[in-house]
């Protein structure tokens, strides 16, 4: 089932320099600004997704961190992780086995409330980052976190600068891309015959 995109409109501030060089960019590759603006933010996302992995436990433990269950086990690569609310104390333990990385917590107890939730909320950051990025785990997550990126991959275009520059002065043959970005528009009058 195909989702559906929902936009919303939201003002930025960018340097005045900027803003003309978008201008003349979106003129010369014929393509509106948004889209200019919103490839870029997607590529920003891309590089910028590691930042996300110390979410993945968070995620995981919603439900306990909201306090709709008290007690959770969790079991995945590399990882065995159990946390339990007794309404006095919220007591973990905690495995990490990977190939980088091991460490063995036992018998962690720290006050309950929303002062041990909110410290075993940075608990469950570190110990996601500890687990790794390469964690098939964290990488799935990621990929699914960031899919209304990956399913439109495919029309997301990176402009390959030096390649538009080779084919400009002839070092290389030019392709239908390049041609598309540099053919003339130039209407013969205002009225379509």
């Amino acid at each position: 089932m195909l989702s559906k995109k929902i936009s919303i409109q939201k003002s930025f501030r960018i340097e005045a320099n900027m803003e003309k060089d978008l201008e003349l960019l979106s003129e010369k590759l014929n393509r509106p600004q948004n889209e200019l603006v919103n490839a870029a933010l997607n590529q920003l996302m891309i590089d910028n997704m590691g930042w996300f992995a110390e979410d993945y436990l968070l995620d995981l433990c919603k439900n306990f961190l909201e306090g709709s269950v008290s007690e959770i086990e969790i079991k995945i690569t590399g990882l065995r992780l159990s946390l339990k609310d007794t309404g006095e104390t919220i007591a973990f333990n905690y495995d990490i086995n990977t190939k980088n990385f091991s460490e063995h917590c036992k018998n962690g107890v720290i006050v309950s409330g929303e002062i041990g939730r909110a410290l075993i909320k940075g608990e469950l950051k570190e110990i996601a980052l500890k687990m790794g990025i390469d964690s098939p785990e964290i990488q799935e997550y990621l990929q699914n976190r960031f899919d209304y990126i990956y399913s439109r991959e495919k029309n997301i275009h990176k402009f390959d600068r030096n390649k538009f520059i080779r084919q400009s002065i002839g070092e290389e043959p030019e392709d239908l891309e390049y041609k598309a970005l540099t053919a003339v528009k130039i209407p013969f009058n205002d009225k379509e015959e």
